[in-house]
């Protein structure tokens, strides 16, 4: 488990930590606070996120108009060829 030390405390008192996972995968994720001469310590349950791949939208329109041409391209052939 590897610990985070930066964190940001709202006017409330409440802690947030943005993070940005390395890679693809499932990962686990718990919170601990040690305490301190003001407040007792506590931890989180330990929670469970599975990170999937990225959707490549430029792939996919790539890909689409790739094919829209090789149709049209095709239609335009065939139709060529009857006249």
């Amino acid at each position: 488990m590897e610990p985070c030390r930066q964190h940001d405390q709202d006017q409330n008192g409440n802690y947030t930590y943005g993070w940005k996972p390395p890679a693809v995968g499932v990962y686990e994720i718990k919170a601990v606070w040690d305490g301190d001469e003001i407040t007792f310590g506590g931890e989180s349950d330990v929670a469970r996120i599975e990170v999937a791949g990225s959707f490549n939208y430029f792939l996919y329109i790539a890909v689409a108009a790739i094919l829209a041409v090789v149709v049209v391209a095709a239609f335009l052939v065939r139709f060529r060829k009857k006249r």
